[in-house]
């Protein structure tokens, strides 16, 4: 992290990912290690923020708290 002036700070790729898989951990810690593990996507909407994890994690395909957009 480096700090340009007392409004601006720039976070690097990994480091932004570290702490939102940080604040997921208090949640949902394997979620959390699965962020940090596997390369993901990260993109701002209107809507929020989209984390796209580039891989198959079968313990949340069944799992009725994670919804998909198919299901919803």
């Amino acid at each position: 992290m480096r700090q340009t002036d007392i409004k601006t700070i720039y976070l690097s790729s990994s480091e932004l990912r570290l702490a939102i898989a940080g604040f997921v951990s208090r949640t949902n810690p394997e979620l959390a290690d699965t962020m940090t593990t596997y390369d993901s996507q990260i993109g701002l909407t209107e809507d929020g923020m989209v984390i796209r994890i580039s891989e198959e994690i079968e313990a949340f395909n069944t799992t009725p708290e994670f919804v998909t957009n198919a299901e919803e």
